[in-house]
């Protein structure tokens, strides 16, 4: 297990899992906003590998889908302050069964770290790993979709007060599609839990140690500022990468 303890772990966790997302995976500020809320309240954020937890656990991922539909005209009233934890409590009961630990989606600043944020919430460990290995725009570039995996049952809630359980859809860009027209709907996002998986299937589909690896490029980019060297060089030692241009 590894925790994450401090401000200055949280910054080289958002900064790594920024880099690893290739421009993708939300607004690095506002990941760095949850994980510090967490630590200010006491939560703790625990890293943990499939290997340590409890054959019989069933694990979920939480994350958010965005619109790029303009606020002026989808704005509306904030009825759910917290989605992402209505929506979790909602997949319990529908699972009827407690979730004994979250895995992050993708990798990026905002939904790896919102992956660590409900863990912490929910005093449940954080798989140490993800689904994409990077961020990525699409829902079928992950390995649940490659394993051929279903990621429902679903709920989707937005603050506007949508509450949407998916039991099953007919493909995935029909999944989707209704959480995009959700969040269009919302003005801004909605929270999605999804993909419940037992351990044995995790096994097959997780890519493995990545948030810890997310910590050691963050930390190695902080490193290489203070002593004055080559940040970049650092990191690609760390990925065993390439310099193609600079």
């Amino acid at each position: 297990m590894l925790e994450i303890k401090s401000i200055e772990q949280v910054e080289d966790f958002v900064r790594g899992a920024t880099i690893l997302g290739t421009g993708g995976g939300g607004d690095p500020g506002e990941g760095f906003k949850l994980l510090e809320k967490a630590l200010s309240e006491g939560k703790k954020v625990k890293l943990v590998s499939l290997s340590e937890i409890d054959r019989d656990s069933i694990i979920v991922v939480p994350y958010y889908v965005g619109t790029i539909a303009p606020d002026a005209k989808t704005k509306k009233h904030v009825r759910i302050e917290e989605p992402i934890k209505v929506a979790f409590r909602e997949m319990e009961r529908i699972l009827g069964l407690k979730i004994s630990a979250v895995l992050s989606s993708e990798l990026g600043g905002f939904n790896a770290s919102l992956a660590l944020y409900v863990g912490a919430y929910m005093d449940l460990p954080i798989v140490d790993g993800d689904l994409l290995g990077r961020a990525a725009p699409e829902l079928h570039q992950c390995t649940v979709h490659v394993f051929d995996i279903p990621m429902y049952p679903s709920v989707i809630v937005s603050e506007t007060g949508n509450r949407v359980v998916v039991y099953e859809y007919s493909d995935i860009d029909d999944y989707e599609a209704i959480a995009r027209y959700l969040s269009v709907l919302s003005g801004r996002f909605v929270a999605v839990v999804d993909t419940p998986l037992k351990i044995v299937d995790a096994e097959k589909i997780v890519i493995k140690e990545t948030m810890s690896l997310c910590l050691r490029v963050g930390e190695a980019v902080r490193l290489a500022r203070t002593s004055r060297i080559d940040p970049l060089e650092e990191v690609r030692k760390i990925l065993d990468g390439w310099r193609i241009f600079e």
